[in-house]
């Protein structure tokens, strides 16, 4: 299985993938309370929409300035590369990202925190 690291933030949200625990922490950085309402993985032209309590969907809230951290058990089927040699591992692409929608304090209008990088599968198998 191949993950990259990664991490993304705005002024009110922060967020990170450690590939090693394959935990997703995510943080609220604002003052008010924060209400989480989904959260996608991006590995490749695949999207995954991460569950929380094994539920169907993802929904939580977050106090004021607080962290939450979510094991990831979600299996993605691009993540594995079988009889990988170097010279296919450095001409193949990995595009990996999150995206999470969330709401702030009493409003109701959504906001999105996205992005996702683009890196070699050699990168990241040498990194292992």
């Amino acid at each position: 299985n191949v993950y990259p690291s990664f991490k993304n933030k705005n002024s009110e949200l922060f967020i990170s993938f450690n590939p090693k625990t394959m935990t997703l922490t995510y943080e609220n950085l604002t003052t008010k309370y924060m209400q989480v309402n989904s959260i996608d993985l991006y590995y490749n032209n695949k999207v995954y929409t991460i569950a929380n309590n094994k539920t169907q969907n993802f929904s939580t809230e977050l106090s004021p300035e607080s962290r939450e951290t979510l094991l990831v058990t979600e299996l993605i089927e691009e993540s594995f590369h079988k009889n990988i040699t170097k010279k296919k591992a450095l001409g193949t692409q990995i595009a990996f990202g999150f995206s999470v929608k969330y709401t702030v304090g009493d409003s109701t209008q959504n906001k999105t925190l996205y992005k996702r990088d683009k890196m070699s599968l050699y990168s990241l198998i040498k990194e292992k």
